[in-house]
Order: C-alpha cells, then sequence, then structure tokens
C-alpha cells in the first residue's frame, strides 16, 4: 500500500478482526478504475432472486428492471491490490418509495438514500479480501482469476472459474461516445442470520457516461452458480444500455450496520 495525502482520506478508522487479519474501516481505495454497465432484464426474473429478502426491484421500466454488471480494478487501497466484479440488483426496501423511479435518488446524500444494491455475485482475486468481505460484510465473494484492460474506447474483461482458465462470463466491446458526469456514491444490502445489512460506499473522481457502447455480456456454457445465475436474469449475449468508466475512482468502503430483520410471515 502506498501512502496517500488527500483529505478525501482522512477519516476516522475503526479496526475489525476477521479470520484473515485486521481490516481497517472504512477500507480506502486510492487508486482504481471501474466500469459500471446497466442491462435491462425481466422483472419476474429479478424478482425471483429477490425472493425471501423483503426488498423489490429499484429501478424498474414497466415489465422490465435494470442489473448491473461492475468491473473493478483496485491498484492501490488498504486491503490491497486486487481485482473485484459484481453482479447486482438496484433494489428497495418493499415498503419504500424513490423519486422517478430511483434515478435520482442515485445521486442523493448516501446517508439518505433509499435505493441501494443487492449483490448476487462478487468475485474479487485475494483470498484476503474475499474471505474479509464474507466476514465482515456478508458479501458472496469468492477467490479467482479476473482480467481487466480498460483503454480510452475499449473494455476487455472477463472472470475465470476458480484455479482454471475456463470462463465463467466475459464482458467486451467499445466504450462509443460519452459525456462526463458526477460519481454516484454506492449503498449495499446485505443479508446475514435473518438480519438485513446496510453498507456505504463513498466516491470520488471523474466518471463517463455512454448510452452508445457497444459492450456485450456473454455467459459460458457452465454449471458454475455464478454464470448460472447470470443466465437466469437473461443476460447472455446482453448489450450494456449504458456504461459509466472511470481510471481515477477513489472510495472509501464503510463498515456494516444492521436496518433490520427479515419477516418472512
Amino acid at each position: 500500500m502506498r501512502k496517500v495525502k488527500d483529505r478525501f482520506f482522512d477519516v476516522p478508522t475503526k479496526s475489525l478482526t476477521s479470520s484473515v487479519g485486521e481490516v481497517q474501516t472504512p477500507i480506502k481505495f486510492f487508486d482504481a478504475s471501474n466500469v459500471h454497465a446497466f442491462f435491462l432484464c425481466s422483472r419476474k426474473a429479478v424478482e425471483k432472486h429477490l425472493e425471501g429478502t423483503n426488498l423489490k426491484p429499484g429501478l424498474s421500466f414497466g415489465k422490465y428492471t435494470v442489473v448491473t454488471v461492475s468491473f473493478y480494478e483496485y491498484r492501490n487501497s488498504t486491503v490491497g491490490r486486487y481485482n473485484e466484479v459484481g453482479v447486482a440488483l438496484p433494489v428497495l426496501k418493499k415498503k419504500a418509495r424513490a423519486p422517478l423511479g430511483g434515478i435520482t435518488d442515485l445521486f442523493r446524500g448516501i446517508e439518505n438514500r433509499e435505493l441501494c444494491y443487492y449483490i448476487l455475485d462478487l468475485p474479487v482475486t485475494t483470498e484476503f479480501a474475499s474471505e474479509a468481505g464474507i466476514e465482515l460484510w456478508a458479501l458472496p465473494k469468492f477467490n479467482t482469476g479476473i482480467s481487466f484492460d480498460l483503454t480510452r474506447n475499449r473494455f476487455d474483461g472477463v472472470v475465470y472459474e476458480p484455479n482454471s482458465n475456463n470462463q465463467i462470463l466475459s464482458l467486451k466491446g467499445s466504450l462509443g461516445s460519452g459525456l462526463t458526469v458526477p460519481p454516484f456514491s454506492i449503498c449495499l444490502y446485505s443479508i446475514a442470520d435473518n438480519n438485513l445489512y446496510r453498507s456505504m460506499i463513498d466516491v470520488r473522481g471523474r466518471v463517463k457516461l455512454s448510452l452508445n457502447s457497444g459492450l456485450i455480456l456473454k455467459i459460458a456454457d457452465t454449471e458454475n452458480p455464478m454464470a448460472m445465475r447470470a443466465k437466469s436474469l437473461g443476460l447472455d449475449g446482453a448489450k450494456a444500455v449504458a456504461v459509466t468508466t472511470t481510471d481515477k475512482l477513489h472510495s472509501l468502503m464503510y463498515e456494516i450496520v444492521k436496518v433490520g430483520e427479515l419477516n418472512h410471515s
């Protein structure tokens, strides 16, 4: 880890204990790149993955709702250097409402935000990031290979099966033209021991938004659980309807907080 002098990172920290060692929160990501692709999927297919969570699709348009696939390359952080990929569902609590179907809620302060991400799969490339994420954030992580190649006009990313050169999924294509927009911070929901938890990721950086990219998501012919979940959402061969990219991402990931208990009645 290279120390970075920046007031953004000048925040109080707290030490948490995991089986792989101590983790200082918030986790500080000093230098990173990100490709965040948005897809429209069947609302009914998404709802099946939310059964028993007390959550509902949060960015819906008629019979479709948004699913995101996000690739990260963390080059310098307080938990080391690694890559990560998240397949996530933007969601709301069942009784919650967000303005304009949740779109404007993405740009509200994270403390007051209703719209959060519920992550289905979150592979990473180090055992430390995997185990700490599972134990301390209740996130569905696993350790595997991930390639990340972002240029000015193109992105090529692949998630591989653990201990194998076989692919789980790939996101590849041209990025298209775009506009510079403010970054949006992220709230996450996770579930453990019949409890609902929330964590906040405060984000800063220069972000390009494109609505005409050529990014295509392809799912390999495998029974890997991540691939099967992605296929069940209709993502095989899907083209991104929007994408944000940045090679100057800074972020702070705060510890989880219990926000409720699941009600299965």
